[in-house]
Parts: C-alpha cells; structure tokens; sequence
C-alpha cells in the first residue's frame, strides 16, 4: 500500500509517497517573458488538477501532461537570458554542487543533477531516517537553497535574493519515467544549445545506474 509523506502547498502543491524518486526543478529570482509567466501558470492548473484527482487512469493522464508542460517550460527556460547571477559561475556552480553532493546519503540518494545558467534540475530519492521516517522533499529543497543562497551572495554582495520562493517537483511513475528523467536532466546543456553532448558540461552529475525497483 502507498503511503504518503506530506502534503502542504505554498504557491504550488506538493505531495510526497514513500520510497519514490522525485524530479525537483527551481529557477533563480529574475524576470521572464510572458509565454512563460503563462507556462507557470498552466502548470499550477495541472498541478491542482493533480493533486485533486482520485481515479487513477486520470491521475497518470494528467501527470504525463504535467511532465510534457514541465519541460516545455524548462526549454523556454533554458533559452531566457538576462543579467542576473550566473549559476554556472564557476565558483557559484561549485557551491551549488557541493550542497547537492553533502545531502548525499544522509537526507536522499543522490541521481542525478544539471546547473544551468538560470535554473537547475535535480533528481533524488529520499532516504529513511533510523526511526524509518523518509525526509521530506520540502525540507531537502529548503536545506539546499539556505545552504546555497547564503554562500552564494557573499561571492555577489550587491544581490538581495538568489531563488524564487516554490519549486517544480514530480515522483517518478515507473522505469521508463526514470530513464526519461535521468536522460531529460543530462541534455538539458544539450537542447539549449550551450553543449554538442551532455557529457561536455562541466556542471552536471550523475549516479544513475541504479534503479532498484523504485516504483
């Protein structure tokens, strides 16, 4: 029987069951076009939509919406340029992995992740605590954007805000959805033009051989 984790909303909703691996994906302040304001605004209908439907057959339709929309959104994303921090500073990349990387098998497994310019991509799967209690996907993402906000303006004093306050966030349905996702997350370079091959980017990661009968 699946059981759930947490279930809270701030500007989205999030709900999260045991023993899934979750795709998780924020983006740093700054302003967008208005056909990705609208991108955002399709994917919280979806996401209430989600979070309100019972029948299944329903449920999977309209995840797999959801997804194809999240990653409509990522590639408009990807191609959106301003002048605000750079993630993939070198040194403003660095501290980003090195926060992914220190969670590491203590709050979730670590699969895979992508630093580009204005965003990133992160796939985890949360671990249990000795009292067999999961971490929550709320608080991973919490810990990761203290760590790094923190650290990262200290290198750009004249920044007020580095992230924007929610984040996208998925379980992955199944095996193919987990290659999928891997694959997604390590071309994102790729489909935005800034790498002929994923394995070109110097702010990626993987660990991905495992799949291990996650659901």
């Amino acid at each position: 029987m699946i059981k759930p984790v947490e279930q809270h909303r701030r500007y989205l909703p999030h709900y999260q069951e045991e023993e899934r691996c979750y795709s998780i994906t924020w983006r740093r302040e700054g302003s967008l076009p208005k056909q990705v304001q609208e991108m955002i605004r399709q994917m919280k209908a979806l996401s209430e939509s989600l979070a309100s439907t019972q029948e299944d057959d329903q449920r999977v339709k309209i995840a797999l919406e959801y997804r194809n929309k999240l990653e409509d959104y990522d590639l408009q994303l990807g191609a959106h340029h301003d002048n605000g921090i750079q993630l993939t500073e070198p040194i403003v990349a660095e501290i980003i992995g090195t926060a992914f990387r220190f969670y590491d098998g203590k709050d979730y497994r670590l699969i895979t992740y992508c630093i580009m310019p204005n965003h990133i991509h992160l796939l985890i799967k949360p671990m249990q605590d000795q009292d067999g209690s999961y971490a929550h996907v709320s608080e991973i993402v919490r810990k990761l954007k203290s760590y790094s906000s923190r650290q990262i303006l200290k290198q750009h004093p004249g920044e007020r805000h580095l992230w924007r306050a929610d984040y996208f966030d998925r379980f992955i349905r199944g095996e193919n959805d987990y290659w999928h996702t891997v694959e997604y997350i390590l071309n994102n370079p790729v489909k935005a033009k800034m790498a002929k091959k994923w394995q070109d980017w110097p702010f990626s990661y993987q660990n991905a051989r495992f799949w291990e009968g996650s659901r």
